[in-house]
């Protein structure tokens, strides 16, 4: 079985270009894939071709740029996509744990 299998994978700026790319290869891997964007129209067309396709895809609006965006992305909760129920959360496959605060990813100024 695919370690993709039935994961949920989230993708930011997918609605063209290498995000796009991404979503669809998460997908043909067996993921359900969460299309994030500020490009609504092209981003829902992206989850659509997906699941015409056979995969399983929801968009998500989003602006990375915002704090509030983010938070509202990557918050656990509850996904129901196609008649299945999955758990999101965000998790990190790094040895070494990686702390930061939201200022570090601030642009800066100047």
């Amino acid at each position: 079985m695919n370690e993709l299998q039935d994961r949920i994978a989230l993708v930011t700026g997918a609605a063209a270009g290498m995000g796009e790319a991404t979503a669809h290869v998460l997908a043909r891997a067996g993921a359900i894939v969460v299309v994030s964007d500020v490009q609504d129209r092209a981003g829902e067309a992206v989850a659509a071709a997906i699941r015409a396709g056979g995969g399983r895809a929801s968009y998500v609006h989003a602006d990375v740029s915002r704090e509030d965006h983010v938070a509202a992305l990557v918050a656990p909760r509850w996904i129901v996509m196609d008649g299945s129920t999955a758990r999101s959360t965000m998790q990190l496959s790094a040895r070494t744990p990686v702390r930061s605060s939201i200022s570090t990813w601030k642009p800066s100024t100047g």
